[in-house]
């Protein structure tokens, strides 16, 4: 990253961090294998950090999906350092503050998606990207790939040799909206989650319109954590 904030994983940050997450975040750290995080966006920096087991995490957001970009055609356009560029602004919200801000992410930026941003977010945590497909869910659960899909499935194997999967969907998490795509929480159903992760919008659950994803989390998941930003 270009905006002078990747020091926070710098060796000597990430003790620092590694200590203060096996303190304070108890069984969760190590018991966590699948992640539910609503409304977060393309974050998958600090998920991975909190939970160094993690092997599955699904996010929802509004943004749109998008495609993981090509870094061979943008430097053949001349196009790879304006978009660079524009990926590291993008970050500074989370290295700064540990979230996202999606209206200061500029127009370009939100045009091709989270697909790239989840991308750089894994690269930084020194995982290999092995593929990444915009995928859609039928009425039954099922996830299938769809170029015009609402969702990403991005496969990647850690410096461990483990492999894990990132999930996005851009779906309204609102009551009214989950009943008109019934399909998406039968897809939440078929995976055993440990915990649910809740960060910057973690004020919107308590609004009072989205009973079925807070019953979900609280009848699914041994953990709840929260980072109160």
């Amino acid at each position: 990253f270009s905006n002078g904030t990747a020091n926070l994983f710098s060796p000597a940050n990430s003790i620092v961090l590694n200590d203060f997450f096996a303190r304070n975040l108890g069984r969760s750290r190590e018991d966590t294998k699948n992640l539910i995080y609503f409304f977060g966006g393309p974050d998958v920096l600090f998920p991975n950090l909190l939970f160094p087991n993690l092997e599955k995490m699904v996010l929802v957001g509004l943004e749109n999906p998008g495609s993981l970009l090509d870094p061979a055609n943008l430097k053949a356009r001349g196009l790879l350092g304006r978009k660079m560029a524009e990926i590291s602004r993008a970050y500074v919200s989370i290295m700064k503050m540990s979230y996202y801000i999606t209206n200061q992410m500029s127009s370009e930026l939100q045009d091709f998606g989270t697909a790239t941003m989840i991308s750089v977010g894994l690269v930084a945590n020194n995982f290999v990207i092995q593929s990444a497909d915009r995928i859609s869910i039928d009425e039954s659960g099922k996830a299938y790939m769809n170029p015009n899909g609402n969702g990403v499935r991005i496969s990647y194997k850690k410096p461990n040799g483990r492999n894990g999967e990132v999930y996005y969907f851009q779906q309204n998490l609102a009551d009214e909206k989950l009943q008109a795509a019934p399909g998406f929480m039968r897809f939440m159903e078929q995976i055993p989650f440990d915990t649910a992760y809740y960060k910057a919008a973690s004020y919107v659950p308590q609004m009072g319109d989205f009973n079925i994803v807070n019953n979900f989390v609280m009848n699914t998941v041994s953990h709840v954590v929260q980072n109160d930003d």
